[in-house]
């Protein structure tokens, strides 16, 4: 005998799908709320307490968990000793299992309190609906109501579902029991720590899901905003880029709504805190500085007068922290020289994407013009790595200077690359770098050039050295264009967008 297990607080549909299991000769099997409204529409259907041999319990808490309906789930219907057991053990073979959740957001929405939200955190349903969907290979787990459709037309027209079908409606009930895990986690998280201030803005609502391991709030006379928690991630991820190119010296990145305004490479922490600062004194208000080596007296005596936001640091000296509590709206944040370990998950409209945090930087540089510069290969792999953590499109500019590596220009977040040179990354080095001549500079891209135009505005202002990705259907125009204005340019084979 098969049966098909129904627990839904959403019960939009199910007697069509009843309907169909009963034309197939499977057993309706239910708990109170779905089993009264299946036998008011005239199915007969067993009560779980048949199957499980205990009443329900604790005002309605304890309802579909047994050894018995886990079991009859779980068991594998092609494994000969696994039917074995399920019969010994007398285990009913359960084939379809459909469920949708108490409504905890919903719930929230409404303005319930912790205590009473409490009552609306499904444990039966995600723990079914778990079993269910680890059993693909045999088991159909329907998760939501507009999957119903398709599971009645594939038992009409085959008989059964199909094992790719049971597949992905196993991945789309994983997500789901994600999502509502992940909605409890951040009202126990807000319940435990509080909400933040507000989020991007005063208008939205935020919560901080972290791990204070890692982030570890020295200082905590200001509370961290959510927009502090963004620039800080996206200054240490920076950050922990120069530690891995650059072991031997410091790394500083200043940041401002998640793009480096300040990068710099040098032996001394202070010095390189200088020359990254000097990339933009103006952004550098209000910024996010990540030091990648302890922070010293010296490093805190240069902020001590500069308002910034959050210092970051793995480390920091017992002078430096004394110089630096007495700034009463600083942030001291302490973090481990270490990526992250989990993957980056950005939330879209009905869904969410996931990707791996992008932590390339060996790239094999290879020169595609007549002319080629090799002496300037450390400044190059420098210049692209900061234009790897810029808000696509971008352009940097860099030099040496003081046995130390500087960006020196940046234009970021346009639509095209031409605006990016010749409105911003130029511009900028001209009004803070007067002294520099452009042959003294690299031009990294963080993105191929589409077309020769970005070349002739570098031959224009006499920019000498380029490193880009390549992959453009037109590279051989650009290497064409660059040879004809005696530009050296290497490619690395490696597009950094960021969005």
């Amino acid at each position: 005998m098969s049966y098909a297990f129904f627990s839904v607080t959403d019960k939009t549909g199910i007697e069509v799908l009843a309907k169909e299991f009963v034309a197939k000769g499977i057993q309706l099997v239910s708990t109170g709320g779905t089993r009264k409204y299946l036998l008011d529409h005239g199915f007969t259907v067993l009560p779980i307490e048949k199957i499980t041999n205990k009443p329900e319990a604790f005002q309605g808490r304890m309802k579909s968990i047994s050894f018995e309906m886990a079991s009859g789930i779980l068991f594998r219907r092609q494994d000969p000793n696994d039917l074995k057991e399920a019969a010994d053990l007398q285990i009913p073979q359960i084939d379809y299992v459909v469920i949708n959740f108490y409504p905890f957001a919903k719930k929230q929405s409404e303005g319930l309190s912790f205590d009473e939200l409490v009552d609306y955190i499904d444990i039966g349903g995600p723990s079914l609906l778990r079993a269910a969907a680890k059993n693909f290979e045999s088991v159909t787990v329907l998760s939501n109501v507009n999957q119903y459709e398709d599971c009645v037309r594939q038992l009409q027209q085959e008989g059964r579902t199909s094992i790719g079908y049971r597949k992905t409606l196993a991945k789309e009930a994983f997500l789901l029991t994600a999502k509502y895990d992940q909605a409890i986690s951040d009202r126990f998280i807000r319940e435990d720590k509080g909400d933040l201030r507000y989020g991007e803005n005063p208008h939205q609502s935020a919560v901080a899901n972290v791990d204070t391991t890692y982030w570890n709030l020295l200082m905590d006379n200001k509370e961290m905003s959510y927009n502090n928690y963004l620039d800080s991630h996206h200054a240490w991820l920076a950050a922990l880029d120069l530690h891995k190119e650059y072991q031997d010296k410091s790394g500083v990145v200043v940041v401002k709504h998640n793009n480096p305004c300040g990068f710099a490479v040098h032996g001394s922490a202070s010095r390189a805190l200088e020359l990254a600062w000097e990339g933009d004194p103006v952004s550098a208000f209000g910024s996010v500085v990540a030091v990648n080596t302890e922070v010293n007296a010296e490093v805190a005596l240069f902020l001590k007068d500069k308002f910034i936001e959050i210092i970051i640091a793995p480390t920091y000296s017992e002078d430096a922290m004394q110089i630096l509590k007495s700034k009463n709206n600083l942030r001291i944040l302490q973090a481990p020289l270490a990526f992250p370990n989990h993957q980056q998950r950005t939330t879209v409209i009905a869904g969410e994407l996931v990707q791996n945090f992008d932590t390339k930087t060996n790239w094999e540089i290879e020169w595609k013009t007549k002319n080629k510069i090799t002496s300037k290969e450390n400044l190059l792999r420098f210049s692209f790595l900061a234009a790897k953590h810029l808000k696509s499109n971008a352009i940097v500019l860099a030099r040496e200077v003081d046995d130390g590596l500087q960006m020196v220009g940046a234009g970021m977040g346009q639509p095209n690359r031409i605006d990016c040179i010749k409105r911003l990354a130029i511009p900028r080095m001209k009004e803070y770098f007067s002294e520099i001549k452009m042959n003294e500079v690299v031009l990294a891209s963080d993105a191929f050039f589409p077309f020769a135009d970005s070349i002739d505005i570098c031959k224009e202002y006499g920019i000498t050295t380029i490193i880009q990705p390549g992959g453009s259907i037109r590279d051989k125009d650009v290497i064409a264009a660059a040879d004809a204005a005696g530009i050296a340019m290497a490619m690395t084979a490696t597009r950094h967008f960021k969005h």
